[in-house]
């Protein structure tokens, strides 16, 4: 589905550089790393009653500069309102590094408990022959960590620094993309993976009971880092994720 991005924003920072439309659910739809885009998709969702919707369905989106390589979009209504902060830092030219913190917040507006659930939808493609994902979870069980990585040991982890989601899962396009478009209500799978190669995809869910405004617990705060190395040299991390592939076919042929 071809998404509008007149309203987007380009993030630049050294050798790095992030396009971002607020307004639609393209959320950020490329990430430049010295001239390679690695991104197609990621986009953030809703619910508080019935389906899912997209973060842009909040309303329109106020959105600040905060420098060239920093943007805040603010979403409200009657019941909530919701930011997102990108910050990009690039590396120096030709490294194949670069990171992007994110901070989001969700406040509930209204004198009574709000059942919130948030979700992240991340559709990266590392480079050519497709990639392989895995999710990790911390020691409370919960998903703070994606893994994914190319045949041309070209890596991408995302970690969750606080709090850890309540779900995640991964799957291979567009089911995922699908699940949040359908008009049904979705709770993701805790499939981890590994799965690949192809064009894989995860997401992660985050379900809170936000306090009414103004008691503590009435803001829900995530805050994300994703770092990518665009290295040509063998991955520790891209042999592991194969080789638990490999494992786990093997596995499926003798059962």
């Amino acid at each position: 589905m071809l998404l509008s991005q007149a309203n987007a924003a380009t993030l630049t920072d050294l050798n790095s550089s992030a396009s971002i439309d607020p307004s639609t659910q393209a959320g950020m739809y490329n990430w430049v790393i010295d001239g390679q885009d690695i991104l197609a998709q990621q986009a953030f969702w809703f619910r508080t009653a019935g389906q899912e919707f997209s973060i842009s369905t909040i309303s329109a989106p106020v959105n600040s500069s905060l420098g060239a390589n920093h943007l805040k979009s603010i979403y409200a209504n009657a019941s909530f309102s919701l930011s997102v902060e990108y910050l990009l830092t690039g590396g120096t030219p030709l490294s194949g590094l670069a990171s992007l913190n994110e901070s989001i917040a969700i406040h509930n507006t209204t004198t009574l408990p709000l059942a919130f659930h948030f979700f992240q939808y991340s559709d990266f493609d590392l480079g050519p022959g497709g990639d392989f994902v895995q999710l990790g979870t911390n020691i409370f069980g919960k998903f703070n960590l994606a893994n994914q990585v190319n045949s041309a040991s070209f890596n991408f982890a995302e970690s969750v620094s606080t709090p850890g989601a309540d779900h995640g899962q991964v799957g291979f396009f567009p089911g995922l993309l699908n699940s949040l478009n359908d008009g049904a209500p979705t709770t993701l799978s805790d499939l981890a993976g590994p799965i690949g190669p192809g064009d894989a995809t995860w997401a992660f869910q985050w379900d809170v009971i936000l306090s009414p405004a103004g008691q503590s617990g009435d803001t829900y705060l995530i805050s994300k880092l994703k770092h990518v190395e665009l290295v040509p040299e063998p991955s520790s991390i891209a042999l592991g994720l194969m080789g638990l592939a490999g494992i786990n076919w093997i596995r499926r042929r003798r059962s």
